[in-house]
């Protein structure tokens, strides 16, 4: 890793954060490929979501245990996640990528902010931690969340001569979503369903680290930078004598949509251009 980089760009690559967000991307027809590949899998989500809601309105086999209600209703809450998040990506790419450019190390550039270097070189480990951490849990949880279905078919249908069982109850699946079709044709191409859902839910959790390692890594380098920018004002103020000299009136002026902090006292002036 550089040491030019704030965040954790070793993961930022490996998931695509560059592909997705780099204006220098190859693009097909003036349009990344990789968003509109993302926005290609979103809709085919929605789809399927919007396919497999049909089936509670309209009556089919079989009830509904607390299993697949609790399947269904975190599949309906991380799937609006979901969409918000991609929804957020597409729309505000090109702010992304220039909020990427603002947690390079140089980026404060004045004689004081470069000796804090350290507090920003700190915050990147924390963050690093992090996400790290953060990608290796949901790998296990959505690696976990495909398998426990099939210890649930094994213990629920495993060994039972009732034959009639598997026409009156679905096996259970990873969100367990109702498509509008029979028990019997649920059961006979379950395992087409399964791959479904298996689609769905491993497209949500990449979107879900790619979201959440970028928030926090930025999170990380904002933090860092406020404080290295805090650490310039108390020492400006150290080195005055004069207590009036203490004094500094920074004015936020907001000018075509950017703001603008401006400063009116010269020995702030003075002190930063340094």
């Amino acid at each position: 890793m550089s040491t030019q980089d704030t965040v954790n760009i070793v993961l930022l690559r490996r998931i695509g954060f560059f592909a997705l967000f780099n204006p220098k991307t190859k693009k097909v027809f003036n349009c990344n490929i990789y968003r509109v590949c993302c926005v290609l899998v979103t809709f085919i989500i929605e789809c399927l979501t919007v396919y497999g809601m049909i089936g509670l309105f309209v009556e089919t086999e079989g009830k509904l245990d607390n299993v697949n209600l609790s399947n269904l209703l975190v599949y309906y809450q991380v799937n609006i996640l979901c969409l918000v998040e991609i929804s957020t990506f597409i729309y505000r790419a090109e702010d992304i990528w220039h909020l990427y450019k603002v947690t390079g190390v140089n980026f404060l550039t004045n004689r004081r902010s470069r000796q804090h270097k350290h507090i920003l070189y700190e915050y990147r480990e924390v963050s690093i931690m992090a996400t790290n951490y953060l990608c290796k849990f949901l790998v296990l949880a959505v690696s976990a969340w495909i398998l426990y279905p099939q210890l649930l078919n094994f213990n629920t249908f495993t060994g039972v001569h009732d034959i009639d069982i598997t026409k009156t109850k679905r096996f259970y699946n990873v969100f367990d979503i109702r498509f509008p079709v029979t028990t019997r044709t649920y059961n006979d191409y379950y395992y087409l369903f399964y791959l479904i859902e298996v689609f769905m839910v491993t497209s949500m959790g990449y979107l879900f680290v790619m979201f959440n390692t970028m928030f926090i890594s930025f999170s990380f380098v904002l933090m860092a930078q406020y404080e290295i920018v805090a650490n310039d004002f108390a020492s400006i103020g150290d080195e005055h004598t004069n207590p009036d000299d203490r004094k500094m009136t920074v004015i936020g002026a907001k000018l075509k949509g950017r703001i603008y902090r401006l400063s009116y006292e010269d020995v702030l002036l003075e002190y930063l251009q340094r």
